[in-house]
């Protein structure tokens, strides 16, 4: 996966070139393939690896000493963290990476440990501090409280995010790009869970043996996500549940679940936190009083179909395979349709960047209309607008379906300059012959989407 984050890879290799120490951090979601990322950088230069554990300070100096101190050369069992780290620089001549995984466990069991990695930044010796973290919520908005002044000797926060649709296309190279989008519809940018689904397998098959049935792996990788930084999942699985039934504003889940709005709200905040909730807004037009006010969905695919599909549905004796007939099949096409949206702003991005989208842009949303959505809405510097639709629920896009952009577009009050259509497999007739006679509209199939 390294050469997906090639930006990434520049700042950790401009770091260690320094000629200064500095310490990294590099943190993000689980799954997103940091470790295995890392690793590979590692390969390349001396590197000291250290995982933090859920221990006190006492016992992970203790349980580090047994890795790093020989039993003979030992002196004390408890050495502090600057001198089990200095043990290893002394004997290395380049410069060393030093590694610690899940770092937050050990400033969250510490007072120290993060003051002996400044001293160690500001020695003699030649090192380049990476500390990496799953802990989103913690390193955004506890790390900095628990160390205090020790923060100002931190050199990078280094964000690691979700790849996009075509990286897992270029992963899934055996599929065929429609099935590239269910399976991004579920496992998303993150390559962690890119290799629980076997590609020999259907789409099917791999729903039926991987999520669906009760020994399925990726299940567990759902508990983890949902266990590893909540508490009270009982309240959060509530409300979870209730936006993936369609429930998308703070009144329709006060009166489904009973709980106060107040309530509601500190515990979407955590959720949107932790990046596994979104709020949308819609891009502000003259025909604001058309649009959603707000609205929150599940931005996070995984736990977005869980809770679509598998959350509540068991049914007593009911095997993975008929689950799948029942409850995932006759949805699985309207499911997608949210995936083919952010599909679809994936493309505007790329395009942009590449100069070759058919006018620049300073800003993208959507339009979240009372009567439907506008999945892509761009403006520029001057006001114009261009817009993008996209059918996913319907493979074939229909001059119906061009006729009802007319009609949000009239309800947003806007006048594109240029419209994109996006359809899985195609258009029918009389699209195509609409892009023939007006220059501003094009048609783009999901196979040309890459």
């Amino acid at each position: 996966m390294e050469s997906y984050r090639n930006d990434e890879l520049e700042e950790l290799l401009t770091s260690y070139d320094s000629e200064a120490n500095e310490i990294v951090i590099v943190y993000g979601q689980l799954y997103l393939g940091k470790s295995e990322w890392i690793a590979d950088y590692c390969k390349d230069r001396p590197c000291l690896c250290l995982a933090a554990e859920e221990a006190t300070e006492r016992e992970q100096r203790y349980l580090w000493a047994r890795l790093l101190v020989p039993a003979d050369e030992r002196t004390e069992d408890y050495p502090s963290f600057y001198d089990l780290i200095a043990s290893v620089c002394e004997k290395t001549e380049e410069k060393l990476v030093v590694w610690i995984r899940d770092f937050h466990l050990a400033v969250k069991g510490s007072t120290c440990f993060f003051e002996d990695l400044v001293r160690l930044k500001q020695s003699g010796y030649r090192l380049q501090i990476l500390l990496s973290s799953s802990a989103l919520g913690f390193v955004e908005n506890s790390l900095i409280g628990r160390i205090g002044r020790s923060a100002l000797e931190i050199d990078h926060f280094m964000k690691i995010r979700p790849l996009r649709y075509e990286h897992l296309c270029a992963y899934q190279y055996n599929s065929t790009r429609e099935e590239n989008c269910f399976c991004y519809g579920i496992l998303g940018g993150y390559p962690g869970l890119w290799n629980y689904f076997d590609s020999r397998l259907s789409l099917q098959e791999n729903l039926v043996t991987k999520l669906l049935a009760d020994t399925g792996a990726l299940r567990d990788a759902v508990h983890r996500i949902l266990n590893y930084e909540l508490r009270e999942l009982n309240v959060y699985s509530t409300i979870l549940a209730s936006l993936a039934s369609g429930m998308y504003k703070l009144n329709e889940i006060h009166e489904h679940t009973g709980f106060s709005r107040a309530k509601i709200s500190v515990y979407l905040k955590n959720l949107m936190e932790l990046e596994l909730v979104e709020k949308v807004y819609s891009v502000d037009t003259a025909g604001r009083d058309n649009a959603q006010k707000g609205i929150y969905r599940i931005c996070h695919p995984l736990i977005r179909f869980y809770f679509a599909f598998l959350y509540g549905r068991t049914r007593g004796l009911t095997d993975a395979r008929e689950r799948y007939l029942t409850d995932v099949a006759p949805d699985l096409r309207r499911y997608g349709e949210e995936t083919f949206q952010r599909i679809t702003a994936e493309y505007f991005a790329r395009k942009l960047s590449d100069g070759t989208l058919a006018y620049p842009y300073d800003r993208i949303g959507l339009w979240y209309g009372k009567a439907g959505v506008i999945p892509v809405v761009t403006v520029d510097r001057d006001g114009n607008y261009m817009v993008g639709m996209c059918s996913f629920e319907k493979p074939v896009m229909t001059y119906q379906d061009y006729e009802w952009l007319f009609f949000l577009l009239e309800q947003a009050r806007i006048t594109p300059k240029f419209i994109y259509l996006f359809a899985v497999r195609g258009f029918d007739e009389k699209i195509l012959l609409e892009c023939k006679v007006h220059g501003n509209v094009r048609a783009v199939t999901l196979d040309e989407m890459i």
